[in-house]
């Protein structure tokens, strides 16, 4: 990771910084496995993201999350095999979005947000992870979800995708 170097971090200027994006690990889920319609609408969101490279930030449990095949899903051999080479396509070896690791410091200071707010450790390091990565936006399809200023949540729908887009528009 290359330091600070006047206005910029790994090559984006701070304006850029503020119009990042989390989706959390259900909007990955709706936008490529969900139904169409919804599918379609999210999948517009991930090209308006592909056409602004890391902005779109998310974290290793992200990926963690989509490769495991959820229990009674019955996914099984080949299925998983596609499912797993396609999540690791577009999250990894596709550097658009910006994959941030699960390190000791996010694994702290989720216990500390944990300490001071109810969730569930998943939503926890996830919370986390979009401040420490400094985006604005959070998109989940959480209800109740807490969220610190600053960090505003948008709904995986066609007013969050909108939201998201004319701002990265902008």
């Amino acid at each position: 990771m290359r330091s600070f170097v006047g206005n910029e971090m790994n090559g984006m200027t701070e304006e850029a910084l503020r119009l990042r994006v989390y989706p959390d690990t259900n909007v990955f889920i709706r936008a490529f496995e969900g139904i169409p319609k919804e599918a379609r609408r999210l999948r517009v969101l991930f090209e308006e993201l592909r056409t602004h490279p890391k902005t779109g930030v998310t974290s290793e449990l992200t990926l963690a999350e989509l490769l495991a095949p959820a229990k009674g899903k019955g996914a099984k051999g080949a299925a998983v095999q596609i499912k797993r080479r396609f999540y690791l396509n577009l999250i990894v070896w596709n550097t658009f979005i910006d994959l941030q690791s699960t390190t000791r410091d996010i694994w702290i200071e989720t216990a500390d947000l944990r300490r001071n707010v109810t969730l569930k450790l998943p939503d926890a390091v996830h919370i986390v992870t979009a401040i420490r990565a400094r985006c604005s936006y959070f998109m989940s399809d959480d209800r109740g979800i807490k969220l610190p200023r600053g960090l505003a949540l948008v709904q995986p729908n066609e007013e969050g995708v909108a939201i998201i887009t004319e701002a990265l528009r902008a």
